[in-house]
């Protein structure tokens, strides 16, 4: 066992459950047996910005559940989104534990051999080949649970008959893939944990006010349905209340789509494009001007905007996407002020097409009167 090194990446927003769980079950046996584990963290939210190292000990006694420069919610509130599940993958556990691993096992071997153990479980052969592909001279990754037939059940299972309790799953509180099957769990989770609950909830008003397809558990389910199926429609009430005494800004939202592509090995040409199937959306955001809530609502709805959805989120809308592709998408919305300007690199480009004139009039003139503050 002296031979064994265990990592964990801390997104910072875990359940408090997985550390009194880890403090009581598993820290105790690994000291018994001097393994040695390491807790880390990134350490901003740049590529540049490295890592911090939380613990590195043989004999573990607490767990330290977030670092003290960055934490995930930090990189979705910035950026007034959801985790992300185009595909099923997983962009925030690859900034927030991948990549941070990924450094410490180059800084620490120094490109030594090593074999990396990881624990998909049976059912996620397909995440263990992806995982296969970056296998190297120094890189020999073995997935036990997998070669055992071990799915999540088998796990809990053994959990279960180890230490006499369930063990809970290790993920943030505002985690997409907790929901599905588990649905109850996840309601008692944040009957448990109503912080978890609240900041999961905080995080969708403004990413749906954003992207009005970007309900927390997919295009079905939202966080504030979940949250009021738990009992805490108080929680969800006092969330909108104190968001609404926030400052607010009304965002100029743009999104282009061009037309997928048929075959990716080949030139993306008209010819190889479908344009009744949409591609990866490129996104331009702006907040044109700051106000209240009733000030920055109030505006919107003067210019022919709607209260939409469950989240009643007022947006003024002037195209919507398509087919056929490209196609673009463009509304003001207001929204809780705090998201700065970001344009993806290929939006210009996309947009473009989508609009049929030369990428540098891609900018309407319909917010230009706008003020920069609105009067409460």
């Amino acid at each position: 066992m002296s031979d064994l090194t265990v990592l964990t990446a801390m997104t910072g927003d875990e359940y408090t459950a997985t550390r009194m769980l880890m403090e009581k079950y598993l820290l105790p046996v690994m000291a018994q047996h001097a393994v040695r584990y390491v807790m880390l963290a990134r350490a901003g939210q740049s590529e540049t910005a490295g890592y911090e190292v939380l613990s590195d000990s043989h004999s573990t006694s607490r767990m330290i559940m977030h670092g003290t420069r960055w934490r995930l919610s930090d990189e979705q509130t910035a950026a007034g989104v959801v985790p992300q599940q185009v595909r099923h993958r997983r962009f925030c556990s690859y900034r927030a534990k991948g990549q941070v691993l990924d450094w410490w096992i180059a800084d620490a071997l120094g490109g030594a051999a090593y074999r990396h153990v990881v624990g998909f479980a049976a059912e996620e052969v397909r995440r263990s080949s992806k995982d296969t592909s970056y296998t190297s001279a120094a890189r020999n990754p073995w997935y036990p649970l997998i070669e055992w037939g071990w799915d999540r059940q088998s796990c809990l299972a053994y959990l279960q008959d180890a230490f006499g309790v369930t063990w809970s799953r290790s993920c943030c509180g505002y985690c997409p893939f907790q929901a599905g099957p588990e649905l109850d769990l996840l309601c008692q989770r944040w009957r448990n944990e109503p912080d978890r609950a609240e900041q999961a909830l905080r995080l969708e008003y403004t990413a749906v006010a954003i992207n009005p397809r970007s309900l927390l558990f997919g295009k079905k389910r939202s966080a504030r349905q979940v949250a009021i199926l738990a009992g805490l429609r108080d929680l969800v009430e006092h969330v909108d209340a104190d968001l609404a005494a926030q400052p607010w800004a009304i965002y100029d939202v743009r999104r282009a789509y061009p037309a997928r592509r048929l075959d990716k090995t080949k030139p993306s040409g008209l010819e190889n494009r479908d344009s009744y199937a949409k591609g990866q959306g490129a996104r331009s955001l702006e907040p044109v001007c700051v106000g209240t809530y009733d000030s920055t609502r109030a505006t919107v709805l003067a210019m022919g905007g709607q209260p939409e959805g469950e989240h009643q989120i007022v947006r003024a809308w002037t195209h919507r996407a398509g087919p056929p592709y490209p196609s673009r998408e463009a509304f003001l919305v207001a929204a809780p002020a705090g998201v700065p300007t970001k344009v993806g690199p290929a939006f210009p480009a996309v947009w473009a097409q989508a609009e049929d004139t030369p990428v540098a009039q891609f900018r309407d003139p319909w917010t230009s009167h706008l003020p920069l503050a609105l009067a409460a």
